[in-house]
């Protein structure tokens, strides 16, 4: 294959990668989720709205699937590159603070 053919075929794939990506990008995703999936999440969300407002700590964490996953933070690097120093695999993220989370709500004073 000469210079320019391969040169052809190469801008070629470039602008089909460049169209593919670009079209990536303006797609919206999709949701299958039907009426009764709707009214099961807005349940769930009247039932967290209404766990915080009784400050029910043990209700919210009723409703948590992975205790593991909500409640946290983004650190800074700061932090990052700090809990580093103590654990070189530190990943960025660290526990959950869902408890902590859940024991300020049951103790705190404000309405």
């Amino acid at each position: 294959m000469n210079k320019k053919r391969m040169g052809t075929v190469f801008l070629a794939l470039l602008l089909c990668g460049l169209a593919l990506q670009a079209s990536a990008q303006d797609a919206e995703p999709k949701f299958n989720s039907n009426g009764d999936d709707l009214t099961k999440i807005r349940g769930v969300l009247e039932e967290f709205r209404q766990d915080i407002i009784r400050k029910d700590g043990y209700a919210i964490t009723k409703l948590v699937l992975n205790h593991n996953v909500l409640f946290h933070h983004t650190n800074t690097q700061e932090e990052i590159d700090s809990a580093r120093k103590l654990n070189a695999q530190f990943d960025g993220i660290g526990p959950s603070q869902l408890d902590g989370f859940v024991e300020f709500l049951a103790s705190s004073k404000d309405t």
